[in-house]
C-alpha cells in the first residue's frame, strides 16, 4: 500500500514554519546589532529597550518577543563574540601540527586582541 501524500495544508504549515524561523533569525540579528550599537553609545546600564527597538527599526513588542531584557542581550552578544573569537583562533591554528605551536599561536592571538581593544578604549 502506498503511503499517503502530505496534504497541501501540512506542506504550507512546514513552509510557514521555515519562514517564521527565518524571520526570527533576522529579527534576532537586527536586534543584536542595534543593542550592540546602543550599548556602545549609552552603556548597558543607560540603554533603554525603546532605544534598541528604534535602532533596529522594529516595534518594542517585537524586540521583547526576541529578547526578554537587557541581560539576554548581553548574554547573546558575549556568546556571539566568543564564537567569532573561537572561529578566528581556529583559523589561526588550523595549519599548525605541533600542539605547543598551536597553543602559543592562540595565546598570541588573544593577547593582540586584548591589547588592541584596550588601545581602542583609550582613543574614545
Amino acid at each position: 500500500m502506498a503511503s499517503p501524500r502530505p496534504s497541501a495544508t501540512s506542506r504550507s504549515r512546514k513552509g510557514n514554519g521555515r519562514a517564521q524561523e527565518a524571520r526570527q533569525a533576522l529579527y534576532r540579528d537586527l536586534v543584536l546589532e542595534a543593542a550592540e550599537a546602543t550599548f556602545g553609545e549609552h552603556g548597558v546600564k543607560n540603554s533603554k529597550m525603546k532605544q534598541i527597538a528604534e535602532a533596529a527599526g522594529l516595534s518594542l513588542g517585537t524586540v521583547y518577543a526576541v529578547f526578554r531584557g537587557k541581560a539576554c542581550f548581553v548574554d547573546a552578544l558575549h556568546e556571539r563574540r566568543l564564537r567569532e573569537g573561537l572561529e578566528r583562533a581556529g583559523v589561526a591554528v588550523r595549519d599548525l601540527s605541533d600542539p605547543l605551536e598551536s597553543l602559543i599561536a592562540e595565546m598570541e592571538l588573544q593577547l593582540r586582541r586584548a591589547f588592541c581593544r584596550r588601545a581602542d578604549d583609550r582613543t574614545d
